[in-house]
């Protein structure tokens, strides 16, 4: 007589019966994860890429602006207000958190290159941001007049 076993009585096991083994179960999450693992690598670097595009995007219209705002400056304001640098955070969100910090470095001399013409001046305005490490440099040669006291007769 075959030994009663918790099986079906016989010793062998019954394939009708529903479900899955572990072992399946098992070999279906390792391909699951083979699959999704590198999808997984793509999407987070296209969102990294995607906000270092924007923070380079940010870095030259700040910059942008920043040199327009020279162009109509007259010397003296040149010399005084564009050679500095610091800090300073851009927030288009609304959120706190989404806050973005870029330094920036003003600087503007007399043109080296003519000497003759002490009204060209080299302005050069550095915006950067060291968490994406995204730097936008624009040069360029102004040519500004000093504030007069009084007018010329």
């Amino acid at each position: 007589m075959p030994a009663l076993t918790r099986n079906g009585g016989d010793g062998m096991k019954r394939k009708n019966r529903p479900g899955m083994t572990l072992l399946e179960v098992i070999i279906a999450i390792a391909l699951f994860a083979l699959v999704v693992a590198p999808l997984v690598g793509v999407f987070s670097q296209g969102i990294r890429t995607e906000r270092r595009s924007a923070i380079h995007a940010l870095t030259t219209y700040e910059a942008q602006m920043r040199m327009e705002e020279a162009y109509g400056m007259s010397s003296d304001q040149l010399l005084a207000d564009y050679n500095r640098s610091g800090i300073f955070h851009i927030n288009n969100s609304g959120d706190e958190d989404d806050s973005i910090e870029l330094r920036y470095l003003y600087n503007a001399v007399s043109d080296p290159g003519n000497p003759s013409d002490s009204n060209l001046y080299k302005v050069t305005i550095t915006i950067s941001n060291d968490s994406y490490v995204v730097e936008t440099t624009l040069v360029a040669v102004l040519y500004a007049e000093p504030e007069s006291a009084e007018p010329e007769p």
